[in-house]
């Protein structure tokens, strides 16, 4: 069996394979730590998403305690909402101070995307006039070296780089998307809001026969585990698992348990009842051996405790 687990970040500034010696180094500790194994072995990959750097941010201890092999921050890792260079490095700054964040980057491999609220606007797209004041302090402060192509790469350039990554051989490949790319019918923003490059997507994943895909997303608040299946147009059965936010969630902790909640917005390609409300994380934990090795995705909410769970075998990705 071949354990190459492969971490890439589709339309993101920095990603990484974790079993690269090129492996963007985020900050020293980490790049440390991947170089100088060839070959790293991830059993538990931990993610999440939407984290306010002026509320407490408790969940670094249970993120901690998972004591991961590796850590993806999904996007809006501050509420930037500026172009001023001065409050991007003041925000940045008060997530750094963070204690269980602090812990985690000296001890754990990042891998980070932005989405709205790093980039400097809610829902902003390319005319926003403060994107390359935005992409500096985001690289500055998870600390892309000054010459990396991470820093200019347009569009293009990374569904190209994307297509490479496909290319090499892989048993699991992780997609990183700080938006769902499942989920269709919810107002929020989502791949389905940009059609063609959603079916761009999956084409690639269908003429590249790339096997081993899963997708992990943030951005909404909530978490859920979407799967769209060949009869919608996916290769194999693909996951979407969405975990968000780290402090930011719909509800107050309390309001999650409630007997009367909100009805929740419609996914049809949900594998559960309704989406979890509370703070949260997802995990992926990798079991390499005997003669079934499998995925299980899971999210945590604000104490560890598992919310949503799902096993995934590894021929249920790599169909025949």
């Amino acid at each position: 069996m071949n354990t190459t687990f492969t971490v890439f970040s589709l339309l993101a500034f920095v990603s990484g394979n974790l079993s690269a010696a090129e492996t963007t180094p985020l900050h020293e500790a980490a790049s440390d730590r991947v170089s100088a194994r060839p070959e790293l072995t991830i059993t538990t990959l931990g993610f999440g998403s939407c984290a306010r750097q002026d509320r407490p941010q408790p969940i670094w201890d249970s993120i901690n305690a998972a004591r991961c092999d590796a850590f993806v921050l999904l996007g809006d890792n501050i509420y930037a909402d500026t172009s001023d260079p001065a409050v991007f490095r003041v925000k940045y700054a008060l997530l750094a101070a963070m204690p269980g964040f602090a812990k985690l980057r000296q001890t754990t491999p990042l891998f980070v995307t932005w989405d709205d609220h790093d980039y400097g606007t809610n829902d902003g797209g390319a005319g926003f006039l403060g994107a390359e004041t935005a992409q500096k302090e985001f690289c500055d402060f998870f600390q892309v070296p000054a010459n990396s192509p991470l820093r200019t790469t347009p569009g293009e350039g990374q569904w190209a780089w994307f297509e490479r990554r496909l290319r090499e051989p892989a048993e699991i490949r992780v997609v990183i998307s700080s938006i769902q790319l499942i989920p269709t019918e919810h107002g929020s923003e989502k791949w389905e809001n940009f059609p063609k490059e959603r079916a761009r997507f999956l084409e690639l994943l269908r003429r590249m026969q790339a096997k081993g895909v899963v997708v992990i997303s943030g951005d909404r608040h909530l978490a859920e585990l979407s799967m769209l299946t060949p009869a919608d147009g996916a290769p194999y059965p693909l996951y979407d698992l969405t975990t968000s936010g780290l402090n930011q969630p719909i509800a107050k902790e309390s309001e999650h348990k409630a007997k009367n909640p909100p009805k929740p917005q419609p996914n049809r390609y949900r594998l559960h009842e309704r989406p979890y409300s509370g703070s949260n994380f997802g995990l992926m934990r990798v079991k390499w051996d005997g003669p079934n090795p499998s995925l299980r995705l899971d999210v945590c909410g604000l104490e560890g405790d598992v919310v949503i769970s799902r096993d995934v075998p590894f021929l249920e990705l790599h169909p025949k």
